[in-house]
């Protein structure tokens, strides 16, 4: 299995042109967990190795690849109550700014405002070398998988989307302002994240009607929820995904920006 983002990425590669394998280094494992999450952290020491131009070896020049740590981070379900969770988030605050985070989703949902701490600490401490992979994710599961650029699934994967459930207690002017204020707050930022995979219409048809989205690996590849899918061990782009396995996904996935644009412009132009 390939990384996305960082050290990996560029040792896969370079065994992938080269006619040997290059060591093993050594690392040291680490690991923490909470109720329902577990991270397991591994350094990568630094190493030389052959400099490819292109898919050529240049033969007798090496280059060094930087030590790294690369953090994964198997997220169940989002229902933490005990200080397991405090750990975790400090262990990934304290990283260095080179690190590699993977989060492994298997994932029913739980605390919208859980999910929204992840998205915190993804947004200030990883940005850019975040990748996301996953076997299942509902309702929170799913949020926290479109939270980074490189997004992976299974052949099997599913996923859901649907706007946050909850409750309130308190006196009846508190309860009301409380609620307001929860759709107007949570409702944003679904349609900051979401607005790249669903039109206009079906964020207000979540939002305001409890719609709910279900969607299988072939669905999230054409809508661009995911990025990449693995099959048979073997990591596929959607635009090789779609050549090899779904021809017609292609043209489904060009018809449904369209739609996109069409239906949101409509819509803008009813509001208006």
């Amino acid at each position: 299995m390939k990384y996305i983002d960082g050290v990996q990425q560029k040792r896969t590669a370079i065994e992938e042109i080269i006619p040997f394998p290059l060591p093993n280094m050594p690392g040291m494992d680490d690991s923490l967990e909470s109720d329902f999450h577990v991270l397991l952290s591994k350094e990568y020491p630094a190493e030389m190795v052959p400099f490819v131009d292109g898919d050529q070896v240049i033969a007798g020049l090496f280059e060094e690849i930087p030590a790294s740590t690369i953090h994964k981070l198997f997220v169940g379900d989002f229902m933490e109550h005990g200080k397991g969770l405090v750990k975790l988030i400090n262990k990934l605050q304290e990283v260095d700014r080179s690190d590699i985070l993977e989060m492994h989703i298997s994932s029913y949902g739980g605390s919208f405002t859980e999910v929204v701490q992840l998205h915190n600490l993804i947004d200030s401490m990883f940005k850019a070398r975040c990748t996301t992979y996953m076997n299942h994710g509902y309702s929170g599961g799913a949020m926290a998988f479109v939270m980074a650029k490189e997004r992976i699934i299974y052949k099997h994967s599913t996923a859901m989307f649907h706007f946050f459930s909850g409750g309130e207690r308190g006196k009846g002017h508190d309860m009301l302002d409380s609620l307001q204020h929860s759709i107007g707050t949570i409702g944003k930022y679904y349609k900051e994240q979401l607005n790249p995979y669903f039109t206009k219409k079906e964020l207000t048809r979540m939002i305001k009607g409890g719609k709910e989205f279900w969607m299988d690996s072939t669905e999230m590849m054409n809508r661009g929820v995911a990025t990449g899918i693995i099959i048979g061990g073997e990591y596929f782009t959607a635009e090789d995904y779609f050549k090899k396995y779904n021809k017609q996904g292609e043209v489904r996935k060009k018809w449904h920006k369209e739609q996109k644009k069409i239906k949101d412009a409509k819509a803008e132009k009813e509001d208006n």
